[in-house]
């Protein structure tokens, strides 16, 4: 339930309105899923627990099989993608210290989204102005001085 109301309170009206703006810059979609392995994904999910759990059954029972989601309809992208790499630079040309501070539970971004951020990074060669600690617990935004960061 609590998932719910997030999504419904936060992450919807966020997405929504981004994804809005984005295709209307560029009158155009700006997702695409070619080339996405949803049983990969599935297994790489830090929700892959949880989805089991909801299911009560193993996964190979109810995730459709490998060719039902090769002949998924597949989506292009027609111009929202790039005008995201024009406007911003996933570039890792960092030259200040910067403090990557996250929910370990939020869904707006997600850990996996801090960590490709700092792959690019590192890869720039800029690790040591990147820092990075996450507080164990659901939300965005809302750090308190209760609640330590936790160095990862």
């Amino acid at each position: 339930m609590n998932q719910f109301f997030w999504d419904r309170m936060v992450d919807f009206p966020f997405v929504f309105e981004f994804r809005a703006e984005l295709e209307s810059a560029r009158t155009g979609n700006v997702s695409w899923n070619t080339g996405v392995d949803y049983r990969v994904q599935l297994a790489n999910s830090i929700d892959r627990d949880e989805v089991v759990a909801l299911y009560r059954k193993p996964v190979s029972v109810w995730m459709p099989t490998s060719e039902t989601l090769q002949n998924a309809v597949r989506v292009v992208p027609t111009g929202g993608r790039s005008l995201s790499r024009e406007k911003y630079h996933f570039n890792g040309e960092i030259h200040i210290p910067v403090l990557d501070s996250a929910y370990q539970g939020r869904r707006l971004v997600v850990v996996q989204d801090e960590s490709a951020y700092k792959q690019v990074v590192d890869e720039a060669g800029n690790e040591e102005f990147l820092r990075r600690a996450f507080v164990s617990r659901a939300g965005h935004c809302a750090f308190t001085p209760a609640k330590p960061l936790l160095p990862c």
